[in-house]
């Protein structure tokens, strides 16, 4: 697993990272901070850093062939764990659509809630 993937899997267990650009902070890490986690964050710092510090990007417009929960899908996997309620006002939609897109997703196990009540996009295999 990758530094970056190890953060998203971090966050996805409620970790907290914040960076200044320089150093990387993290806190709620109960334990999950191990030394060997810690060394391989380091170990990439500069890609983790550009990670914590990657503005949202929107989601790709909405077709007629891609339907609401593919869409949410994207942004999930672009722009990590977010509530339905900011995804809607990200993707321009009303909360409504984008809690039934979630709903999709994590019916057919798509994504899940994480401690933190995000939505995550999970890996398929």
């Amino acid at each position: 697993m990758g530094a970056v993937d190890l953060v998203q899997a971090l966050i996805a267990e409620g970790v907290e990272f914040a960076t200044d650009g320089e150093r990387i902070r993290w806190r709620n890490s109960e334990g999950r901070m191990t030394p060997e986690t810690v060394a391989q964050i380091a170990a990439a710092k500069p890609e983790v850093i550009d990670f914590l510090t990657r503005k949202p990007r929107p989601a790709p417009p909405l077709t007629g062939e891609q339907p609401d929960s593919e869409t949410y899908l994207a942004f999930l996997r672009s722009n990590g764990p977010a509530t339905y309620g900011a995804a809607a006002a990200s993707l321009g939609w009303g909360a409504t659509r984008a809690w039934q897109a979630e709903a999709r997703l994590r019916a057919t196990g798509q994504a899940a809630i994480d401690k933190s009540g995000k939505a995550v996009a999970l890996t398929n295999g």
